[in-house]
């Protein structure tokens, strides 16, 4: 049977064509929109609280540049389908169906006569009909007055059939001996499918990262609470705080006001991981339980100052050595002139060659009235902004009491005369006695007797 027909174009049927050409090789209006709202929101998890910068760039480029690709190939297939309709004399062809093959002529002439053997798939979008050739390459076929014996006719000789106009994908097939049900393009629905994966496990990384999100707001409230506590931040400890004082290490932050003794921002028990130093004491690694029991060792740390025990006398210490001293210091002073950190190097306390510090009265009366204790809101942001771990700090303002000079507070608990800060022998001792209250620190908690409670 031979059917000959004449079809009419218009540019809306093609964007719209092209439109629905694109969505459907990529899987789905649907499934792409969710890939699209879970990579944003998963890239959003990312910049905001991942801790690799680089893999949290890589993988927002690279979400960037998908849906820029989607507009490249939707710009290249509209392109190329508008220009070819641009150059017709007139908006429409003359069709030709027979048994062997289809022919398309438009009004100058030129046409082509294709077998149906090259012919794989119909998309049908509702106004047209897609006759594609291969993956990226397509005959639009206006559908509107055509005979349904000729659109039958084309049906029967491909084998495959999808409409695409919504969302659904059912297919069916008009052959020479009827009607019966087939599978849509294999393509789309392999494409379709990858998107489903993707979707879903972009949707199993968000569900994961939301509940990650969920878990370090909770950690940071805790830490906000314990900041903003109304109490005198000290609380007697128990065996397991006392346990976890004992791996305290300090360093010198000297980048605020006139500098002081801090537990370690980069690994207060020994290492980065909170969790491997305190899960043996506390016996969980739930970063919820561990951030309470953080504020609650820096709490037991405040009250064991004011009331551990340690006589006089040489010390040594297990964590901490002039090696460690000094590369901790010059590791804050990342930045400053080579010649302002030799200068800041060398008033540096330092340990006897045997390791050992000795410990005076004067450190257990300034470590008596040491303002040591978990920062306040304000220091949580500049922890925040120095990519630090929240932990206890000196006042670093009034490490010793309520004079505007910190020196004049040491001096009274000494009992030696007001510093005259004119460079003299005894403003000198005090400043070597605070630099020491860094080491005295470590000894401390390492040596000192220091009462528990009950749990």
């Amino acid at each position: 049977m031979r059917y000959t027909f004449r079809v009419r174009y218009n540019e809306a049927m093609l964007r719209a064509a092209v439109r629905a050409f694109v969505l459907h090789r990529l899987g789905g209006k649907t499934p792409l929109l969710t890939v699209v709202a879970v990579g944003v929101l998963y890239c959003g998890y990312l910049i905001g609280f991942g801790k690799d910068r680089v893999f949290a760039a890589f993988v927002t480029v690279t979400f960037i540049c998908l849906p820029l690709w989607v507009a490249f190939l939707w710009r290249a297939h509209l392109r190329s389908t508008l220009g070819r309709f641009r150059l017709m004399p007139t908006p429409e062809s003359t069709f030709t169906v027979t048994g062997d093959a289809l022919s398309v002529v438009i009004d100058d002439g030129a046409g082509s006569t294709l077998p149906w053997s090259y012919f794989r798939e119909i998309w049908d979008c509702g106004d047209c009909w897609l006759l594609l050739l291969a993956p990226n390459d397509f005959i639009t076929l206006p559908t509107r007055g055509v005979p349904d014996a000729a659109l039958n006719s084309i049906r029967s000789k491909i084998p495959k059939y999808a409409s695409i106009a919504g969302s659904s994908s059912s297919s069916t097939v008009a052959g020479s001996s009827g009607s019966s049900t087939i599978e849509g393009s294999s393509s789309s629905s392999r494409m379709r499918g990858l998107l489903l994966v993707a979707a879903a496990l972009l949707s199993v990384s968000a569900l994961l990262g939301g509940v990650s999100l969920y878990r370090r707001w909770k950690v940071q409230s805790i830490y906000e609470r314990g900041a903003s506590s109304d109490d005198d931040g000290e609380r007697q400890p128990d065996k397991r705080h006392l346990e976890a004082i004992r791996k305290l290490r300090f360093i010198w932050d000297p980048l605020v006001e006139g500098g002081g003794p801090i537990v370690d921002p980069y690994q207060p028990y020994g290492s980065a991981a909170l969790a491997d130093d305190l899960a043996p004491i506390l016996g969980t690694r739930d970063e919820v339980a561990v951030a309470a029991f953080h504020v609650e060792v820096a709490a037991a740390l405040s009250w064991a100052l004011k009331h551990g025990e340690l006589e006089v006398g040489r010390y040594p210490l297990a964590h901490l050595t002039n090696a460690e001293i000094e590369r901790a210091l010059r590791r804050e002073l990342r930045g400053l002139p080579p010649e302002r950190i030799a200068a800041i190097v060398k008033e540096l306390p330092r340990l006897d060659p045997d390791g050992t510090f000795p410990f005076t009265h004067e450190h257990l009366r300034l470590i008596r009235h040491l303002r040591f204790g978990w920062p306040h809101r304000n220091m949580l942001a500049v922890f925040n902004t120095r990519h630090w771990i929240p932990v206890p700090i000196v006042n670093y303002k009034r490490p010793f009491g309520d004079m505007t000079a910190f020196e004049i507070d040491m001096a009274e608990i000494l009992g030696l005369p007001r510093p005259p800060f004119n460079d003299t022998p005894l403003d000198q001792q005090l400043s070597n006695l605070y630099w020491e209250i860094w080491p005295a620190l470590q000894v401390f908690v390492e040596h000192a007797t220091i009462a528990t409670r009950s749990s």
